[in-house]
C-alpha cells in the first residue's frame, strides 16, 4: 500500500472534510492494523472521508489533521484483542506548542503544534485495538482481523455522529456488529 494521503474527488468541493488516520508498522504483525482498517474504511465508505496512512505521527501530519472537519485515528495498543475508543474531543495538550519536534511525535505534540502553526484542530476520536503479534512479518493476526470491520464500524459512526451534530457516543449508537466479545470504553 503506498503511504500518504488519499484525497477523494469530491474533496475539490469542499475544503474540511474528516480524515481517517491508520497509524502502525506494516512490517511488526499486528501493529500494521491501524493500516488494514483505515483501507478497509475506504473500501466499505468510498468518498466519506480522506485517508491517512502512517507509520510514525510526524510534524507535517499536522496540516492535514488541522484541515479536516474531524479525525479518526486508529492504532495498535498492547493488550488484549479489544476495541477502544476515545473522543468528542480529545484535548490536545495546552500552552506553548512544541519547538521542535524530531523523528515520531505523539498525539498531543502534534495536536499542539496543528493548534500553533494552523489555529484550533477538529474534533479527534482515537480508536485503539489491542494487539499481541507485532514481531517482523507482514500481515495480522486472525484474533486482530477479526476486529477490523467492527472497527470500520466504529470509526464510520464516529464521524456520522459528528456530521449529526452529536458531540457524545451513546452505547446505543454502537455498530451492531460489535459482539460480546469485545470491550468498549467510551471515554
Amino acid at each position: 500500500p503506498m503511504m500518504g494521503l488519499r484525497m477523494t474527488d469530491s474533496h475539490q468541493h469542499s475544503s474540511r472534510r474528516p480524515l481517517v488516520v491508520g497509524m502502525g508498522q506494516t512490517l511488526r504483525g499486528d501493529d500494521g492494523v491501524g493500516w488494514k482498517v483505515a483501507e478497509r474504511f475506504e473500501e466499505l465508505h468510498p468518498n466519506v472521508a480522506d485517508i491517512l496512512l502512517v507509520k510514525p505521527l510526524l510534524p507535517e501530519h499536522a496540516e492535514p489533521i488541522s484541515r479536516a472537519s474531524v479525525v479518526v485515528l486508529i492504532d495498535a495498543s498492547m493488550g488484549n484483542a479489544t476495541l477502544r475508543l476515545s473522543c468528542w474531543p480529545m484535548s490536545p495538550m495546552t500552552g506553548t506548542p512544541p519547538l521542535a519536534i524530531t523523528h515520531s511525535a505523539s498525539i498531543d505534540e502534534i495536536l499542539a503544534y496543528a493548534r500553533g502553526v494552523f489555529g484550533e484542530p477538529p474534533p479527534i476520536a482515537l480508536l485503539t485495538i489491542g494487539v499481541h503479534e507485532v514481531g517482523l512479518g507482514e500481515g495480522i493476526s486472525p484474533k486482530v482481523a477479526a476486529l477490523v470491520d467492527p472497527a470500520v464500524n466504529l470509526s464510520y459512526a464516529c464521524i456520522h455522529l459528528h456530521q449529526s451534530g452529536e458531540r457524545s457516543l451513546l452505547v446505543d449508537n454502537l455498530p451492531s456488529s460489535a459482539d460480546a466479545n469485545n470491550s468498549w470504553r467510551i471515554a
